[in-house]
């Protein structure tokens, strides 16, 4: 489940919700897995990040994650951004990356002092990236036919 607060105008109609979906869906993220999706004005350098991530067992609400995405973006910069994020999701959501106490852990390792583009999640968020904006391509091609 997800929700997208303060979509700019131009892009509301462009898709992105169908994009949402889509990738959502294709990743197979867990019905317990809600994202917030807010787009906002954020310094030029930045395109996109995952905010938070809270999970508390106790309530078994399933795990929240809040997106905030740049209102400055294009609608295929949109698109790209957000497939990303939801990547680090199904990361996060599956264990495979998590943050404790402020520090990174990739598959139980502490992983410190890397470069951004050094990070094995970053990495693989890439990489998943393309393939997944190759598969939607497709996806929409073929619903054109």
């Amino acid at each position: 489940m997800y929700y997208a607060e303060f979509m700019p105008e131009r892009l509301k109609n462009a898709g992105i919700l169908e994009a949402i979906d889509w990738v959502m869906l294709e990743l197979n993220l867990p019905e317990h897995v809600h994202v917030a999706i807010e787009f906002k004005r954020m310094a030029l350098y930045s395109q996109a990040s995952v905010m938070d991530q809270d999970y508390d067992p106790e309530e078994d609400d399933g795990w929240w994650f809040d997106i905030e995405i740049s209102s400055r973006l294009k609608k295929d910069d949109v698109i790209r951004a957000i497939f990303h994020e939801m990547i680090h999701i199904k990361q996060m959501s599956t264990g495979r990356l998590q943050y404790i106490n402020g520090q990174p852990y990739w598959l139980g390792k502490k992983m410190v002092g890397l470069d951004y583009n050094n990070r094995p999640w970053e990495i693989e968020a890439f990489d998943k990236e393309n393939e997944l904006l190759h598969k939607y391509t497709m996806y929409k091609q073929s619903k054109m036919v």
